[in-house]
């Protein structure tokens, strides 16, 4: 009789329990059915974000590499560099991939600098190309080998300007770099700082006036010459 009374007893409990959650069900449905939609639609845009992101991605590398294997061929068609550059440079799916873009414009307008045939367009090549170099440095601080390698491009920049303290400058700023550790970047700009004190090594500055601009001496007048001996 005790454990039918048990029995009942418990059997009772439950049905109240399940009574309530019926209760509780049917006042709430509607809620809690908003709340699942809402989950849902926001997991399924999640996911869609996520592909379409890694989509975005994948293209940029493409056309990235599709670029680099079109500016190492013999006579690269360097107008359809730019655009591509240009295009990647502006992107922001892929940060290191916009980073580079700008180095490389900043590479191909120092070439042109050189191969430039008069005074002026040599001047706006030469302002294309520190515009690019300075846009990595202002805009991508977080990526240390970039910025590193727009203040080598501004050091090689300056020097061929004759500007050979501005040079030093940016590859000091790029040798006192602690996050260069171990890339080859690091050692390029103690070559170049290196090449720089041979250059100044070479060039005597003169301390005092050259031996043709000198006034000849004069005598002191405390030194006696002592007089010729008779000769016997």
């Amino acid at each position: 009789m005790k454990a039918e009374r048990r029995h009942d007893l418990q059997q009772n409990s439950l049905d109240a329990e399940l009574s309530k959650g019926l209760v509780f069900l049917r006042k709430y449905a509607n809620k809690i059915l908003t709340v699942i939609l809402v989950i849902a639609v926001i997991f399924a845009g999640w996911v869609y974000l996520d592909r379409r992101a890694n989509a975005n991605q994948a293209e940029v590398q493409n056309t990235y590499d599709q670029l680099k294997r079109r500016g190492m061929m013999a006579q690269p068609d360097v107008d359809e560099l730019i655009r591509g550059y240009t295009s990647l440079s502006e992107q922001e799916s892929v940060k290191w991939i916009a980073a580079d873009s700008l180095l490389e414009l900043g590479l191909i307008y120092s070439e042109k600098s050189l191969q430039a045939g008069d005074d002026k367009d040599r001047s706006l090549a030469l302002e294309q190309a520190t515009r690019y170099f300075d846009r990595v440095i202002a805009k991508f601080g977080d990526l240390p080998v970039m910025v590193a390698g727009a203040r080598m491009g501004l050091g090689k920049l300056a020097e061929g300007k004759g500007d050979f303290q501005k040079a030093r400058e940016m590859y000091k700023a790029v040798i006192d770099t602690e996050a260069l550790a171990g890339y080859p970047v690091l050692d390029q700009a103690r070559q170049a700082e290196a090449a720089l004190a041979n250059l100044n090594d070479k060039i005597v500055l003169a301390t005092a006036s050259p031996a043709w601009a000198q006034k000849p001496e004069t005598q002191p007048a405390d030194v006696t010459i002592p007089a010729p001996k008779d000769e016997k």
